[in-house]
């Protein structure tokens, strides 16, 4: 007996593996932005780029059926097609509500340290007041 046909469907199972794993890496990075780790929060990022990668070899690997070739649907086809389906669908929209949530924090993060910019420059312009120039710089005498 040979082996089935690859389908365009064939790849589903290692497409939703690598999704999961995407899905993840959006909960580990909302967890480091929680803490502001912003270190791991890129590193995770550098990761589902990888990620991404291997999914989109798998989707640019997955045969197309010819043009002449109709696939004969049966009721079990078509319902395993409709659960692979769901579960994609419930994996990306679990990834896009993470990454969303993701954003709001990274842009709330920013919006503070844009807000602190301004007084770490005062802060340096008032402790540069305090430092002599450079000709008068030397011994000072603190009893004069």
């Amino acid at each position: 007996m040979s082996e089935a046909p690859l389908t365009p469907d064939a790849l589903v199972i290692e497409k939703f593996d690598v999704l999961s794993a995407v899905f993840a890496c959006a909960r580990a990075q909302r967890d480091a932005l929680a803490v502001d780790d912003f270190a791991e929060f890129h590193r995770i990022l550098e990761e589902r780029d990888g990620l991404l990668a291997e999914l989109q070899r798998l989707v640019d690997s997955t045969p197309e059926l010819p043009s002449n070739v109709i696939a004969f649907p049966t009721e079990w086809t078509e319902r395993a097609r409709r659960d692979d389906a769901l579960a994609l669908d419930t994996v990306i929209r679990g990834i896009v509500d993470l990454d969303e949530h993701n954003e709001t924090l990274l842009n709330h993060r920013l919006g503070d340290l844009a807000a602190e910019a301004p007084a770490l420059r005062r802060g340096r312009e008032a402790l540069a007041a305090y430092r002599l120039p450079k000709p008068h710089r030397g011994y000072v005498d603190r009893a004069s």
